[in-house]
């Protein structure tokens, strides 16, 4: 709480948003203002909070039209040395909300953007990431009522859908980069399913109960 560049608490340079242990560094997502952009940067922080650097800009927002910067999740999610970032902006005047989301390669300091335009109010909101092997898993709620699991594929970049039922809700696990375990919306309903047949077999969700008895 020293006012420097290096305290999160004090710093009048950066909001950051997230933060994360990762391969024994500290990882946040920051905002930098300025008095015409919004800089949106992945900054590295030393464990004992004795120095900070700035990895990339991931994003650079023309303040014109927009009121609010923030984010779509609060999780900063990185995976082999692959960060993604949802984003979101509120529009100024209206209810207009832009998402869009950013995958850096914190390697090679490459930034790309998983949609076409990297900040759209047509975009929808990525959610619920998860990773396992080369792949990394996230959300998207498609319609009002259907939420959809997508797998990213690290080394040639195919998205593919997992077919789960149409009560999923977004709460899953990957046991494996083919084996998905989740559960329906109303959290009822216990599910396995397998990319390879493509099947969703169901499964009876039971539970265990130990009681221990003491004497008085």
């Amino acid at each position: 709480h020293n006012g420097n560049k290096f305290c999160v608490a004090t710093n009048d340079k950066y909001r950051i948003d997230r933060i994360c242990l990762y391969g024994g560094r500290i990882f946040a997502t920051a905002v930098e203002e300025t008095d015409t952009e919004y800089l949106f940067k992945v900054l590295q922080i030393a464990l004992d909070g004795s120095e900070m650097n700035e990895l990339v800009t991931y994003y650079t927002l023309e303040k014109t039209g927009v009121t609010e910067v923030e984010y779509a999740d609060d999780s900063l999610f990185i995976h082999r040395n692959r960060m993604v970032i949802p984003m979101q902006v509120n529009g100024q005047g209206d209810d207009t909300v832009y998402y869009g989301t950013a995958w850096v390669d914190l390697d090679t300091k490459e930034v790309s953007y998983f949609d076409a335009e990297a900040l759209s109010k047509d975009n929808i909101a990525v959610t619920d990431l998860d990773g396992f092997g080369e792949y990394i898993f996230y959300c998207k709620q498609v319609t009002r009522k259907k939420t959809e699991l997508y797998r990213y594929h690290m080394t040639d970049g195919t998205v593919e859908t997992c077919n789960l039922v149409t009560s999923f809700g977004g709460q899953y696990e990957p046991l494996n980069e083919n084996t998905i375990v989740y559960i329906s919306k109303s959290g009822k309903t216990f599910y396995v399913y397998d990319h390879t047949t493509g099947e969703n077999e169901e499964k009876d969700l039971t539970f265990t109960f130990t009681e221990y008895l003491h004497d008085e």
